[in-house]
């Protein structure tokens, strides 16, 4: 759970994709567009928010293999999308399969592979992918490069890397341009125009992700692009 409380600029603040679902109340002025409570899908690009006024906020971040379980829709269905905030009780257990799946690709920081996963887990590659993306709300895939993302985030913050080529190889991306690629499908931008002028909300919101920056290179023949 999460609360955020002070007045608003007049910017634009940028929320980035994190694998996560949430349920967000609007307790004073809200982001133009929004509602005063909403559940918002598992995003896939970044969203951007235009404040109107001082902000009270709470806001409960799922665990990605619980999300379809706890709201009892398919994830999938509110991939990209805010819905009303409709809670129906009692919640469905979470699919222990896809629940380790998950698991799994955060340790590995998004760099494991969906055959060892579907091994791992025991199912095959078209039951995984279904299960997983109504769970979750995304494919395998999806989630991991997500997880990766967080990853090149959570590593920058720590300034565990003085130079870009050497986080890319590090978080299992090919090159330092691959990661400028994928940084700015979720992000917007290249990573260096993004840490130049970055979000407040954006770093604030990445804070709160349960990635960490990992503590061992993956070499691309681990990862799974």
């Amino acid at each position: 759970m999460w609360t955020l409380d002070g007045v608003a600029g007049t910017e634009t603040e940028t929320i980035l994709p994190d694998g996560r679902i949430e349920l967000v109340v609007h307790h004073a002025s809200r982001p133009r567009g929004q509602a005063a409570s909403f559940v918002t899908g598992q995003l896939i690009s970044p969203l951007y928010l235009h404040p109107t006024g001082p902000m009270s906020t709470s806001g409960v971040r799922l665990r990605p293999a619980a999300a379809g379980a706890f709201l009892r829709i398919p994830a999938n269905e509110l991939t990209g999308h805010f819905a009303s905030l409709n809670i129906q009780t009692p919640a469905h257990v979470p699919d222990p399969a896809i629940t380790r799946a998950v698991v799994l690709i955060e340790q590995s920081a998004g760099a494991a592979r969906m055959d060892q996963l579907t091994q791992a887990v025991n199912l095959s590659p078209r039951q995984f992918d279904r299960r997983f993306l109504a769970a979750v709300g995304l494919q395998p895939k999806a989630f991991a490069r997500i997880v990766r993302f967080q990853a090149v985030l959570a590593a920058y913050r720590h300034r565990d890397f003085p130079r870009w080529a050497d986080l890319a190889l590090h978080c299992g991306f090919y090159d330092q341009a691959h990661l400028a690629n994928e940084f700015r499908q979720f992000a917007g931008v290249p990573p260096t125009d993004f840490f130049r002028h970055p979000s407040a909300l954006a770093l604030l919101m990445a804070n709160l992700s349960k990635t960490r920056a990992s503590s061992k290179t993956y070499h691309r023949d681990l990862c799974d692009f």
